[in-house]
């Protein structure tokens, strides 16, 4: 899609702006290349590995980034040419969680060898179990007091780290910077330095919501003054720190608990796993990158990527192709769904009967996705004082200077797929999604089923049971209460948290994978907002949503 004559982009007036997302040939291409990136031991945690047992590695997932980079880099090399040459930004959403590590070498000389990158430890990770992340939160120090920092989960970034140091205290002498495969992935395509946006950074551990809030709301109150009303269309400008990152960092950490991430925080879990004083400065001072906010460009295209992609050195007006900082794939889907003109969305009308209660009803955006696992979320213009005691429930930063709810539940469109593998063999499997296509909501039934085949981050789930079921129990009836028990589990506590129990919505937009494929679950997602419509996007992949965010934030660059 083309947007004709922007205004200001940075000496690019008058080039369009292209937003491409590979098609299904693409997608299918990276799929079958990532098959068996998956691992179980690399160089990296060659060290590790002699101290862990067989069921401890087994929990460890782990990706090549050698792979996963030959294989970005050849299909953006299969767009075609015209369209390649119409590129002037790259916007990368990656996933929020789990990390990478690398060093200098690799962006100087290009090569993915002798150890200068780590594999890509994926938000699955299952390494650090309760009682490894109750020992890194049991002796927290923190001076603001509130413990928005000590949010940390198994598959977050530095939780991942310290475990790692825990084993080898000298695991990460050989690298000289951390970050989300998507921070690596910027880091690579520009030769510099990291810079994590707060999207990611606020995933990565033991960051400081509370102090980011007050930089951003001190933001808004100076120069961002178009950020006072929230709609469904949100700001299109996104302010950007004023100094250069690593400058920025380095006088947030001569003021101490200032700093974004919460170095106090981190030395007391060091401590507490016996990593030496010297390697958790090292970890604290030298790995963790500067924190901006999202929408920051990190730099413009380096040559050697722009060759390996195809790419020309500069756009057609003479201006490098600019690299943003890689943001959240959770934040860039929400934000392409609450973005997209009418035109290019499509409202379902659920087809159970609804009553009406008597209550208040809202237009605030919510969103719900269900693919892999599933979340819930609307926007919001800060964060409380007091944030979520549902550990499912967290604020995460948004764009324009705005703030994402979201309860994020680990069980979703997996379970289907679980369910087809534990029901029926392999050759039937398809047998089992044809049903959930074919099925028809059934509101009123007596069917109970807990759907939690993985543990959720509250501690609830771990099994599957099904309780109700009567010689007269039908397949719509089981189907539905699946369903209904599915969306219950991540829309619950959000909206529990935010009070709105009895509210009805009329601002609800669906997405992913398994909510397309289910009409059942999309009438049981509309059942729990007590809304008749739904809206769908012809665009929802996170990859759409980081583009259009930059489109949108040239629209208001001056």
């Amino acid at each position: 899609q083309q947007q004709q004559q922007q205004q200001g982009g940075c000496g690019d007036d008058d080039a369009p702006k292209v937003v491409f997302e590979c098609g299904a040939p693409h997608n299918a291409y990276i799929l079958e290349k990532l098959k068996s990136t998956t691992a179980t031991t690399s160089p990296f945690i060659s060290s590790l590995a002699q101290s862990s047992s067989p069921e401890t590695l087994g929990l460890y997932r782990e990706q090549d980034v050698k792979t996963i980079m030959r294989v970005l880099l050849d299909c953006i090399a299969t767009i075609p040419e015209s369209v390649r040459a119409m590129i002037t930004d790259i916007h990368i959403a990656s996933q929020m969680h789990g990390c990478v590590l690398w060093n200098q070498t690799v962006l100087e000389q290009r090569e993915f060898e002798n150890n200068s990158v780590s594999t890509n430890t994926t938000w699955e990770d299952k390494r650090c179990d309760k009682e490894f992340l109750e020992r890194v939160t049991s002796s927290f120090e923190c001076s603001e007091g509130r413990l928005s920092c000590q949010n940390i989960h198994e598959g977050h970034g530095l939780a991942t780290l310290l475990f790692n140091l825990s084993k080898d205290d000298s695991c990460l002498d050989m690298f000289d910077f951390t970050g989300t495969i998507g921070d690596f992935v910027a880091s690579y395509l520009t030769a510099l330095p990291p810079v994590m946006n707060a999207s990611h950074a606020s995933s990565f551990g033991f960051f400081h919501l509370h102090a980011y809030n007050a930089h951003v709301q001190g933001n808004k109150g100076t120069e961002n003054d178009e950020y006072d009303g929230l709609d469904a269309a949100m700001p299109s400008k996104v302010p950007k720190l004023n100094t250069h990152p690593q400058q920025q960092q380095k006088q947030q950490k001569q003021q101490g608990e200032k700093s974004f991430w919460c170095s106090k925080g981190l030395a007391s879990a060091c401590t507490e796993l016996g990593i030496p004083t010297a390697v958790g400065e090292m970890l604290i001072n030298k790995l963790l990158p500067a924190v901006v906010e999202p929408g920051y460009i990190l730099g413009p295209l380096c040559e050697d990527a722009a060759k390996a992609m195809g790419l020309p050195k500069q756009t057609r007006l003479g201006a490098p192709i600019r690299v943003y900082t890689s943001s959240g794939d959770n934040q860039c889907q929400v934000y392409g769904c609450i973005n997209l003109p009418p035109s290019s969305l499509q409202v379902l009308n659920p087809s159970m009967s609804i009553s009406t209660i008597d209550s208040n009803s809202t237009n605030t955006p919510f969103v719900v996705n269900f693919g892999t696992s599933s979340q819930c979320s609307t926007i919001t213009h800060t964060i409380p004082d007091t944030l979520p005691t549902n550990q499912m429930v967290e604020y995460r930063p948004f764009f324009g200077g705005q703030w994402m709810c979201a309860s994020s539940a680990l069980n979703g469109g997996n379970v289907f797929s679980a369910l087809s593998s534990l029901l029926l063999n392999a050759t039937e499997s398809k047998d089992f999604f044809s049903a959930l296509s074919s099925a028809s909501y059934v509101a009123s039934h007596t069917v109970h089923i807990s759907p939690l085949l993985q543990t959720e981050r509250n501690g609830k789930g771990g099994s599957f049971s099904v309780t109700n079921i009567t010689s007269s129990t039908t397949r719509d009836e089981l189907i539905s209460a699946l369903c209904d028990s599915l969306v219950s589990n991540v829309c619950v506590p959000l909206i529990d948290h935010l009070g709105e129990s009895q509210t009805l919505f009329n601002n609800v937009t669906v997405c992913g994978f398994a909510t397309m494929k289910c009409a059942v679950l999309q009438d049981a997602i509309a059942q729990y907002f007590k809304t008749r419509m739904l809206k769908l996007p012809d665009h929802q992949h996170a990859a759409y949503g980081a583009a259009l965010v930059i489109i949108n934030q040239l629209k208001g660059v001056t």
